[in-house]
């Protein structure tokens, strides 16, 4: 068997057992002055862009798999038109590169003032050249040499989240890939909001595709940081300054660090680029662009927002909502109004007007309309007007009433939004979540408790989340058990996963629950007729759905089921 019939065999093999496998094995066998070592580069190109897409969360797994397959076959194909002239000579292949380490640059203030908030940046490059391009030194900038990969991955964090001494924000993404002719920046803004010296997380992961699993290694930089009352000096320009404590958190320890290329083989290697390096270069001014437009739309919305939470009440959040009404904070700034309208509500259930003397009339409506399934309540209660009837009966004068007061004001300070507990460990819908953007409604009214459900998100697994609020005697808890109940005697059953409460009403309880695509032609194909809750300590209350409750569900469900299909 001669060379070319035992490369071409022994590449088949390779793409049997992987598309990885047989990348590598081709860059260590092709000739890079081939024509066929263009196609392979076209081909890895293909494969780390796929990698990248999948990485970053905006490729599916089924789309994934199928152009993953195509890859196999085009790398089939090539090992088909090898010839020859295209493989090294036998004596002098083709060392493989090993682009595993790079540098980061992180500039990190160790003093602060107090709520004052102050720029953190992180860069990351294989050479040192690339890392401090249009850089301005600062005397707390730290290099260092680490362990890199196409796509990497940048925080920074409290030591101590339940207590944590700063408030930081990034308009950066976390995830990125890392280009071999630039740097790759991370921006975070860091406000102290605690005197005294903490410590600060800076979390680099390194993010590797292998055998078509994603694999994260994590190296952990720590930052001493002393917060002060007083205005921080400015400084000038210093040296760099030896790296903070830094420990690496993974399977395996990390392989020696090699030195990082010399300046002028970097240049060598540069000028062999040609169009590519040019292409690079557009498509990075490109995503600068885009930022800089998002990064104004998003300063724009926060403003917006932070002018609606200082003038409060239905005028800020309904301005917000008028001007930006699919913004980042539209589903916050729609609760906070349905917990206003809900306490207006409140108010007119609870008070009665009285009189000049301090007493109310109050009605008989002991009567019930003739064929009705609901039974009727005294208007106190209600707050309706009892409907006219042919023989009105007589008014009747109450005994002196007691005018229940309204909401006790909140303390100086107090937030009229909802008040969320901790984030969960996992999101309430994994992967893609859409909005439904479909207005609540009401399931039960009964004297004692109301429910409203809503149609809050759904993912691109056709997963869906709802909220049922409760206003009246029962307190949500995560954990607690959901069932609809059918006229079938079917139940669908869930469990709150996250709870939210307003301040301004007490009484007021929002629990997130999901459902999945089967449960909602359940509720499309079957009646449901109530809900039953159950606590911790499982016992268990069961509400009968109103009759508009029962049709407000139903349709309500059907325009949601034509979302999902919308969405395939």
């Amino acid at each position: 068997m001669s060379r070319l019939e035992e490369i071409i065999k022994t590449l088949k093999q390779y793409i049997g057992e992987g598309v990885e496998a047989a990348l590598e094995f081709l860059e260590t066998i092709l000739h890079h002055d081939s024509e066929r070592y263009n196609d392979f580069i076209q081909i890895k190109s293909r494969y780390n862009s796929l990698q990248r897409e999948l990485l970053l969360g905006v490729l599916e797994h089924s789309t994934y798999d199928i152009s993953r397959n195509n890859i196999s076959k085009a790398l089939l194909l090539l090992a088909e038109e090898i010839t020859e002239k295209d493989l090294v000579p036998e004596d002098g292949a083709t060392e493989k590169k090993d682009d595993k380490h790079g540098e980061i640059l992180y500039h990190v203030p160790e003093l602060m003032q107090l709520n004052h908030e102050e720029k953190c940046t992180v860069r990351l490059a294989y050479v040192v050249d690339q890392l401090l391009r249009d850089w301005e030194k600062h005397e707390e900038d730290v290099i260092k040499n680490i362990r890199v990969s196409e796509i990497m991955a940048v925080s920074l964090l409290n030591l101590d989240e339940s207590d944590p001494p700063f408030a930081i924000r990034t308009l950066s993404e976390t995830v990125q890939f890392l280009d071999k002719d630039d740097f790759t920046e991370w921006v975070f803004y860091v406000k102290p909001i605690k005197t005294g010296e903490f410590p600060l997380m800076l979390r680099v992961s390194v993010i590797e595709m292998i055998n078509n699993k994603e694999y994260k290694k994590d190296i952990v930089l720590e930052e001493q940081i002393t917060v002060q009352s007083e205005e921080v000096p400015q400084t000038g320009e210093a040296e760099f300054k030896a790296a903070g404590t830094c420990s690496a958190v993974g399977s395996t320890p990390l392989p020696p660090q090699a030195p990082p290329a010399a300046p002028a083989a970097q240049v060598e290697k540069a000028g062999k680029k040609g169009l590519p390096k040019v292409a690079g270069a557009l498509l990075t001014t490109a995503a600068l662009a885009a930022a800089g437009y998002f990064g104004v739309v998003y300063y724009q919305q926060e403003v917006a927002w932070n002018d609606a939470v200082k003038t409060g009440g239905k005028a800020g959040y309904g301005a917000y909502l008028k001007k930006y009404p699919d913004g980042r904070h539209q589903d916050e700034a729609q609760m906070v109004l349905d917990s206003l309208q809900r306490i207006d509500s409140l108010q007119e259930l609870s008070l009665l007007t009285p009189d000049e003397d301090g007493t109310a009339a109050m009605t008989d409506s002991t009567a019930t309309e003739a064929g009705s399934e609901e039974t009727s309540t005294p208007d106190n209660a209600t707050g309706h007007k009892p409907p006219p009837k042919t023989s009105r009966p007589a008014v009747q004068k109450a005994e002196p009433l007691s005018v229940k007061p309204g909401p006790a004001p909140l303390p100086k300070g107090t937030s009229d939004k909802p008040i969320v507990p901790a984030a969960t460990s996992e999101p309430l819908l994994r992967g893609k979540t859409y909005a439904f953007r479909m207005p609540k409604f009401s399931i039960v009214e009964t004297t004692n408790q109301n429910f409203d459900i809503k149609f809050f998100q759904y993912n691109q697994y056709r997963e869906i989340l709802l909220v049922l609020t409760g206003l009246g005697n029962i307190k949500f808890s995560p954990g607690m058990k959901v069932a609809l109940i059918q006229e079938n005697g079917n139940e669908i059953f869930s469990q709150i996963k996250y709870v939210a409460t307003t301040p301004q009403a007490p009484d007021r309880y929002d629990g997130y629950f999901t459902i999945v695509p089967d449960d909602l032609d359940l509720v499309i194909r079957e009646k449901v007729k109530s809900i039953r809750l159950t606590g911790s300590d499982n016992k268990s209350r069961e509400y009968t759905l109103s009759r508009s409750g029962c049709r407000n569900l139903l349709s309500n469900a059907k325009k949601a089921a034509k979302l999902l299909e919308e969405q395939k």
